[in-house]
């Protein structure tokens, strides 16, 4: 029996391997936001790397057109395909993925603040 002073401990009557406590919640935290920001940087990094592509491509072609053909004989190479490097990076599962993973972190971080 438990004297009518004491304040209930939220999870008090749960088994000890389902309680989650602030150490546990600020690794997950730590966690999510490393895996997030580590799916951002790379689903960016491929996405700026598909884009300086296409630009590439883009300049040759304007360079080529502007040229008239004189440097390459009378033949004027015309490069397409651009924008299918761009979608092919575009992989939205893992762009979504990092941002409900950081968005999980800053949520866990918040809630431990009022926590404490």
């Amino acid at each position: 029996m438990r004297p009518q002073h004491v304040q209930r401990v939220p999870g008090e009557d749960l088994p000890p391997e389902l309680v989650v406590n602030p150490h546990t919640m600020r690794i997950m935290a730590a966690v999510l936001g490393l895996v997030g920001s580590g799916l951002l940087a790379w689903r960016v990094t491929g996405l700026l790397k598909a884009l300086a592509s296409a630009i590439q491509i883009h300049e040759t072609n304007i360079l080529s057109l502007a040229d008239g053909g004189r440097s390459t004989g009378g033949n004027v190479p015309v490069f397409t395909g651009a924008p299918k490097h761009v979608k092919q990076a575009e992989r939205r599962g893992l762009l979504v993925t990092g941002f409900v993973c950081m968005i999980a972190s800053a949520s866990i971080q918040c809630l431990l603040l009022f926590w404490s």
